[in-house]
């Protein structure tokens, strides 16, 4: 699943960069209307990629969660909501 979000980053980062040579090309041939344009879809697609940014990094910081949840389980430790991560792990085990 997070191939597939990956590739689309990869996709997004390469579309703003086609629009940033674009945009500026439009500037050297000054047309305003085409580098309003193009400035909108830079700045739609820079969202687009900051959002699945988040969504990557969530989804990232559950996945990375779960072994942990796992092992604390498996030891027959439960983390109560507020404990922190390391509670009930002691350093003489």
């Amino acid at each position: 699943m997070l191939s597939h979000e990956w590739r689309e980053l990869e996709t997004l980062c390469d579309r703003i960069a086609t629009l940033r040579e674009r945009h500026a090309s439009a500037r050297k041939s000054r047309n305003p209307g085409l580098t309003d344009s193009l400035r909108t879809e830079i700045e739609l697609a820079q969202r687009q990629r900051e959002a699945l940014v988040q969504h990557i990094s969530a989804r990232l910081g559950s996945v990375a969660a779960e072994p942990l949840q796992q092992r604390l389980t498996n030891r027959g430790i439960r983390r109560t909501k507020g404990e922190k991560p390391d509670a009930g792990l002691s350093s003489d085990s």
